[in-house]
């Protein structure tokens, strides 16, 4: 919103919650992508 940002993408928001999930914790990102792929089906990291 500072940024005058009115719109945004599932992706955009997506790409965004694990860039600051994988500096926080390379291990919790690393499980989030393990989870998205064996439950959810999804390749996260395109």
């Amino acid at each position: 919103l500072s940024r005058g940002i009115t719109e945004v993408t599932t992706k955009e928001l997506m790409k965004s919650a694990l860039s600051l999930l994988r500096r926080e914790n390379e291990e919790w990102y690393q499980n989030w992508i393990i989870f998205d792929r064996a439950v959810k089906r999804r390749r996260t990291e395109d």
